[in-house]
Parts: structure tokens; C-alpha cells; sequence
């Protein structure tokens, strides 16, 4: 595969994974930031702070979910 076109997927997969994580959809994200590390790895620290950010968000709105306040 020429150089362009792995940038051009792997940019398309990361904005992909962008929109899932948008919607929740953590394991669909997880897949794509996979496909635009493993073409472009230099992006490694961008596509980690970008995946670790949106997780601990989702996590952190699954838990409060549990949790409801009794007044």
C-alpha cells in the first residue's frame, strides 16, 4: 500500500473511532484506533491520550449510573 493511502485510511479509521467513541461504543472505537496505530505509529501517544480520555469518561458515567441520591 502506498504511503498516501495508509495515511488516508488510517486517518479516516481514527475519526471513525472518534464517532464511536462519541457514541459509547467503546469496543467498535478500541478496533479502529488499533487499524490507524498499526499504519501509522507515530500516532501512538495521540491515539492513546485520545482512547485512555474517552474510557475513563465512559467509565466514570457507567458507575455514577449505579448511584442514584436518596434525599
Amino acid at each position: 500500500m502506498k504511503p498516501e493511502a495508509c495515511l488516508e485510511v488510517a486517518d479516516r479509521s481514527r475519526k471513525q473511532a472518534e464517532a464511536y467513541l462519541q457514541k459509547g461504543n467503546v469496543g467498535r472505537a478500541f478496533a479502529h484506533f488499533l487499524v490507524a496505530l498499526k499504519l501509522c505509529p507515530s500516532w501512538k501517544a495521540e491515539l492513546r491520550r485520545l482512547f485512555t480520555s474517552a474510557l475513563c469518561k465512559n467509565f466514570y458515567h457507567y458507575c455514577l449510573r449505579g448511584y442514584t441520591v436518596i434525599s
